[in-house]
């Protein structure tokens, strides 16, 4: 194994980490639901930015199902997996290198809209239509505040990282 990707592994797990701690530990409860906001998926969609896609939907689905299963959320766990997978694919595709704020925020509204949309069913499938849609408010308030996060701390985190975090495309 080589040094790029041993840096990619380790640049991967502390993402994953990340991820669980700040979707783990703060966070609100949703009273309406069992569901909670975190502000997880901003760093969620760092790691999507910053990382090769295999290597971000990976860390970004590991991350945050862990999260549900060590927070007593174990039911979520494989819709989270599922989910947050799908919101890292979209910020990977949406965000090449280089990407202006206003694509970086069209990328945050694309995953939150995949947020919201597969929370509402997997709401709906664990209890009922009426307990999901009591839940869309807060999925979009998180996904605003996730995209918030992304948007401005995007090009801190790259400059902070320059020279450490392979590139994004590079093979």
């Amino acid at each position: 194994m080589n040094d790029k990707n041993i840096r990619l592994l380790c640049f991967s797990a502390m993402f994953a980490a990340l991820i669980l701690v700040c979707t783990m530990f703060v966070k609100l409860p949703v009273p309406a639901t069992t569901e909670y906001i975190h502000i997880g998926d901003g760093v969620l969609y760092l790691a999507a930015a910053l990382l090769p896609l295999p290597y971000a939907v990976v860390a970004s689905a590991v991350g945050a199902a862990l999260a549900d299963v060590l927070a007593s959320y174990a039911v979520w766990a494989p819709f989270t997996f599922v989910i947050k997978a799908l919101m890292a694919l979209c910020i990977g595709k949406l965000c090449p290198p280089g990407s202006g704020r206003g694509r970086l925020a069209l990328a945050g509204l694309a995953a939150g809209a995949v947020n919201v949309a597969l929370y509402f069913v997997s709401s709906a499938i664990l209890y009922g239509v009426a307990g999901a849609a009591a839940g869309i408010p807060f999925n979009i308030l998180q996904s605003a505040v996730a995209a918030v996060i992304f948007v401005l701390l995007l090009a801190p985190v790259q400059k902070a990282l320059a020279g450490l975090l392979p590139g994004k495309h590079q093979d």
